[in-house]
């Protein structure tokens, strides 16, 4: 009964996954001009054994998720290589399998025979997203599938982290600063145009 137990704790410890998909976070302010867009990053946490491991190819794919606030959709943009994490694969283009622009769908580029060794922090790919012209509320980022694979096309184990898009409203200003700013122009136009006739008629002192 001992060597069963040291045996299936011996096979936990090597089943969890030493790799974790991550997706960046962000707190993004509403635009009152146009689509509010921005961008994150696909990157993954490495630890343990398999850190160095010559990897073949990954794929992600993202969605947007408890949508709240008065955000009535978001849509994405075409994958594209990661922005602010080092590129796992920096050699090639990440390729955009999407097909529509309700998920972010992207993997490594088919010809990329490169293997690089996996590294943590490894950037996978940017995803772009964009709410609609004002609107304001949080979303959550979540992974629907992940792929990472070494150099013999074996899938490695992984589990996967999403993260939450905040877009702030815009700050509206109160009717009463709004009077307050009104009158303070106001003012200032007569000012100017008592200033211009003082000066017209030399009696400006």
């Amino acid at each position: 009964m001992l060597v069963l137990i040291l045996f299936v704790s011996f096979w936990c410890d090597r089943c969890q996954a030493a790799i974790t998909f991550r997706i960046e976070s962000a707190v993004l302010a509403a635009n009152s001009n146009g689509p509010t867009t921005g961008s994150v990053d696909v990157y993954l946490e490495v630890d343990g054994d398999d850190l160095g491991s010559q990897i073949a190819n990954w794929q992600s794919r993202v969605l947007a998720s408890d949508i709240s606030g008065s955000i009535s959709e978001v849509t994405f943009g075409p994958a594209a290589e990661p922005v602010r994490f080092t590129d796992l694969f920096p050699g090639s283009l990440v390729e955009d399998s999407a097909s529509n622009a309700s998920e972010s769908l992207g993997s490594s580029s088919f010809l990329d025979e490169s293997n690089p060794a996996l590294f943590d922090a490894a950037g996978l790919m940017s995803v772009s997203f964009s709410v609609p012209e004002g609107q304001a509320g949080d979303f959550d980022l979540v992974f629907a599938s992940n792929v990472i694979s070494d150099s013999n096309f074996t899938e490695l184990n992984s589990d996967s982290i999403g993260s939450t898009i905040t877009i702030q409203a815009s700050a509206v200003p109160e009717p009463s600063s709004l009077i307050a700013i009104a009158s303070v122009a106001a003012l200032s136009g007569v000012m100017g145009r008592r200033l211009r006739r003082c000066k017209a008629n030399g009696t400006l002192v």
